[in-house]
Formats: C-alpha cells, structure tokens, sequence
C-alpha cells in the first residue's frame, strides 16, 4: 500500500469516526484536527551534512534553478522548507508570522531578520512527482557558526521526529 492509498484509507476510518461523532453530538475537534494532519502529512526529508557538502546544490539541481544560495563559504544559515505547489510561492517564517517573499530573496540570503525557516512551494514536475515529500534543506552542521546550530536545534524541537539530526548534530 502506498502513501496516498495509505492516507486516504485513514480518512475514511477518521471520517467514520467523526460522523459517529455528530450523531452524537460529541465534540469532534480532535478528530477534525487529525483529519486536517492527514491530509496535509508529508514526509520530512532533511538534507543533513557539513557546511559546503552541496546539499544547497543538490536541491538546486532538483528544482533546476538558483533556489537557495551557493557559495565556499557557509550559506544556509535558515532552514528552508521546499515542495510542489500548483504555483510558486516562498514565506518567511519571522516572529512567528509569515511574510510573502520572492524566489530571489530566498536566493539572495538577505533578510533585515534572520527568518526561523523559509517554505517555498514550486510547480516543479520532479517535486510533483514526490508531492508527499517535503525536502528541506539544513545549515552545515560543522560550520561553527551559532546562529546555525539554533537554527538546527529549533526545527528539531518543533519536528520532533527529528530526533536522528539532534543525534548527529
């Protein structure tokens, strides 16, 4: 059974569930609520290495285009988020509120505050391919720098299936 077989047959079970619910008139926010996880689960798939290993590379060369910044020196310092989306859009995480930005700023690394994570959505035919997965691309984990070690440490905690990277970190 595959992934989409797997996720639909779940909402039927949790649709069941909320339906004996209504009857009922019990309360169903928690059944709507894993209804709404369902449907939006993917699979988090972090691109973990060393500063300058060429995870920013291989996403580029995914996406075929200048997504996220390349360069010697370490680059990701923002952990970005990337998946199919029928259009292309990016946010920035920042404050807890999400704010529209453009592909460049994204490439461009440049932000007047540093953003807690970066979601980018592209209407990529590989990326719909994987449309389950969501990639997502991580600081180097020996770069030295602080700012990327909070980085890493402050997606894990709020991914807490994670808890391999934490490991390796």
């Amino acid at each position: 059974m595959n992934l989409q077989e797997k996720r639909t047959d779940y909402l039927e079970k949790v649709n069941g569930i909320n339906e004996y619910l209504t009857k009922y008139s019990l309360d169903k926010t928690d059944a709507e609520k894993l209804i709404e996880e369902i449907e939006n689960f993917k699979v988090i798939t972090p691109l973990v290495g060393g500063f300058s290993s060429g995870k920013s590379s291989l996403i580029n060369a995914i996406v075929g285009k200048k997504l996220l910044p390349v360069k010697i020196t370490p680059e990701t310092a923002v952990v970005t988020e990337i998946c199919y989306g029928m259009e292309e859009q990016a946010v920035a995480i920042i404050d807890e509120d999400e704010q529209r930005i453009t592909i460049p700023e994204v490439y461009e690394n440049r932000f007047e505050k540093t953003p807690a994570k970066i979601k980018v959505q592209l209407p990529d035919d590989f990326l719909n391919e994987i449309a389950d997965v969501l990639l997502v691309d991580m600081p180097g984990l020996d770069s030295g720098i602080e700012a990327h070690n909070r980085a890493i440490d402050n997606y894990i905690q709020k991914n807490p299936d994670m808890e391999l990277i934490k490991k390796l970190a």
